[in-house]
């Protein structure tokens, strides 16, 4: 987005501007050049820039959400995917880039906003309503994420208050669910909010109103095992005002590319490192499944493997590879699919197509219709190509698997952190429960479906392809909706993570080295907190049960 940077620099020399100003005892004329307090609209968008950027981002220092989920294993260490997360204080990490660079500057924003002319009352109030649901978002990720957290009496620093209470976070939902509700009434949809400074919608209020729907539709699925009153109420007023309807609502953050890139970029290929592949946990779901998505997302695995013996069986080709310590060993893939051989000639350096790998055992595979120009011999070197994943939790040499492809790559890429495809899966499991939401869980599940393969550059064959082949399965709701979720949302950690606890589908299994007793459902305090606010952290954490990331939120009943 163009204008990103100049707004958040902006920002940042007002805050210089700022400092010179309130040491300059000599000045006491406001200069509009040099504002004493900073534009609500540079705020905005350094709070939307924070939040988009350390909620999405894969580094190991922050979230984790990606290793919670295990969509992505380790090549360079193994302590995040065995859940070591004291190490590299994530907790405190996350914690401060919410609260601080995110929140405190909606709230900074909103006291500015106040007293900042020029503005007509229906642009002032959508203003306003832009920075509240902003806010509203963070805290929503922020209680999902802890649990119980500080609330009622955070942010409230300049007022003296160092160290807030923690609100019960059932309590912070029920008021969340209200501060959209009245969000809502203040916008006017046939006027602009920020024209500057909004990264995301560019001011266009219905986009705004649909989102702060689609978070409230979202908190509302979420209170489904243990309010089910609330949930539907809440739920069915969320579609029925309006929620997210095309990929163009999600809610998005382009990056500039230069300065501020996107953080799977700066991770990924800034850094010069490759220190991650997709799990074979999610690339054997989709190898099994034949997903045309694998395409688009992750390249292919090539690894040489050394002929011992070549047969023929009806006109395939049966060949087995040497099994010793100084080749590389074939072990079966159960899951592998589009799975292909090819010779590799010693004469000319050329890898030439064998043919399709139509089945395989332990240092066996079998090719179909083999190429009848190549003679395959005792000693050659075949190979296999194919989308093949990392060990969640072991160390998996970055050469050996499939790595994530150029389409999540880009500088100026996208991150998305509530999609049209998330809100589909959401009103297929709404209708699944029996909320009144204008559709079928069926018709939600194919339209999650079909947009998650539009978003992702693929044709409308080949959603109904995969549907078809793939179709709704109402007795198990549950597997069906929440394992096509769990695919759909790769690269949206914290939406797949949603999922994966309401749901408990797909199963993730703690793996054996794991630093704690089972996966994550929540992050643990920081550890700050400990330090600065003793008396409430222990108080939250002897209230939800401990703090623990074993233990489980409140909503997370099963």
């Amino acid at each position: 987005m163009k204008k990103l940077f100049n707004i958040i620099i902006a920002g940042a020399l007002a805050t210089v501007s700022l400092t010179s100003c309130q040491r300059d005892l000599t000045s006491l004329n406001e200069d509009p050049k040099h504002p004493t307090v900073l534009p609500s609209q540079n705020l905005l968008a350094m709070g939307q820039q924070q939040f988009f950027y350390y909620t999405f981002t894969g580094s190991v220092n922050f979230n984790n959400f990606r290793f919670f989920v295990q969509q992505w294993a380790e090549t360079t260490y193994t302590d995040e995917t065995n859940y070591d997360l004291i190490t590299r204080n994530q907790p405190r990490n996350n914690w401060n880039r919410m609260f601080v660079y995110s929140l405190n500057n909606y709230e900074t924003a909103k006291k500015n906003l106040a007293v900042e002319l020029g503005n007509t009352e229906a642009v002032k109030e959508n203003k306003w309503a832009t920075l509240e649901i902003s806010q509203i978002a963070v805290w929503e990720t922020l209680v999902d994420t802890y649990g119980n957290i500080p609330y009622s009496q955070a942010l409230q620093a300049a007022d003296g208050q160092f160290a807030p209470a923690y609100d019960d976070a059932k309590t912070i939902y029920t008021d969340l669910l209200s501060r959209i509700d009245a969000a809502i009434a203040k916008i006017d949809d046939s006027e602009a909010g920020y024209s500057d400074g909004d990264l995301v919608y560019d001011g266009d209020m219905t986009k705004w109103k649909h989102f702060a729907n689609a978070v409230k539709l979202r908190l509302a699925m979420n209170l489904a095992d243990v309010d089910a009153a609330t949930s539907k109420s809440a739920a069915e007023a969320a579609i029925a005002s309006g929620v997210i309807s095309s990929e163009d609502e999600s809610y998005n953050l382009v990056f500039d590319g230069g300065t501020f890139s996107n953080p799977i970029y700066d991770d990924l290929v800034a850094s010069g490192r490759n220190d991650f592949v997709p799990t074979e946990f999610i690339l054997n779901k989709m190898n099994d499944a034949e997903d045309p998505r694998r395409g688009k997302w992750f390249t292919k695995a090539s690894t040489k493997y050394k002929v011992q013996s070549v047969s023929s069986s009806g006109g395939n080709m049966v060949i087995t590879f040497v099994n010793d310590e100084d080749n590389n060993v074939w072990e079966k893939e159960e899951y592998a699919k589009d799975m292909l051989a090819y010779y590799n000639d010693a004469t000319t350096g050329k890898t030439i197509l064998l043919g399709n790998i139509t089945d395989n055992a332990d240092d066996t595979i079998t090719v179909i219709s083999p190429n009848p120009d190549i003679t395959v011999k005792n000693g050659d070197i075949i190979s296999v190509v194919y989308y093949k994943g990392g060990v969640f939790g072991e160390l998996n040499p970055f050469g050996s698997y499939s790595h994530m492809s150029a389409f999540f790559l880009g500088s100026d890429a996208p991150a998305n952190l509530l999609s049209y495809t998330e809100v589909l899966f959401l009103k297929a499991e709404a209708a699944a429960r029996g909320y009144s939401v204008g559709g079928s869980a069926e018709s939600f599940y194919k339209a999650a479906i079909a947009a998650s393969m539009s978003e992702n550059g693929l044709s409308s064959d080949d959603a109904d392809a995969y549907i078809a082949a793939h179709p709704y399965d109402a007795a198990n709701w549950k597997k069906s909706i929440g394992g096509e979720a769990y695919i759909a949302l790769f690269n949206r950690a914290f939406a797949a993570w949603n999922f994966t606890r309401r749901l408990d589908y797909p199963v993730l299994v703690n793996p054996a080295d794991s630093q704690l007793d089972a996966v994550p459902t929540r992050m643990p305090y920081s550890d700050q907190e400990y330090v600065l606010n003793k008396t409430n952290v222990e108080a939250a954490a002897s209230a939800i049960g401990g703090d623990k990331a074993t233990t489980k939120l409140f909503w997370d009943v099963h």
